[in-house]
């Protein structure tokens, strides 16, 4: 297996659920995107529940 060194670019409040989610997998692949799915179909539900409520 080879490894590979990545840098990305995520916000805070993402990094802070990747961290307190990470006891929880098995994989760091499968609880990046549990979590990353997760998080962005919670924000696009809030944007679109603010256009809603205008």
């Amino acid at each position: 297996m080879q490894n590979k060194i990545i840098k990305i670019a995520m916000p805070l409040d993402l990094i802070e659920l990747l961290e307190a989610e990470a006891e929880h997998y098995d994989s760091f692949t499968r609880m990046v995107n549990a979590v990353c799915r997760r998080y962005f179909l919670h924000r696009e539900l809030k944007e679109q529940f603010a256009k809603l409520s205008k």
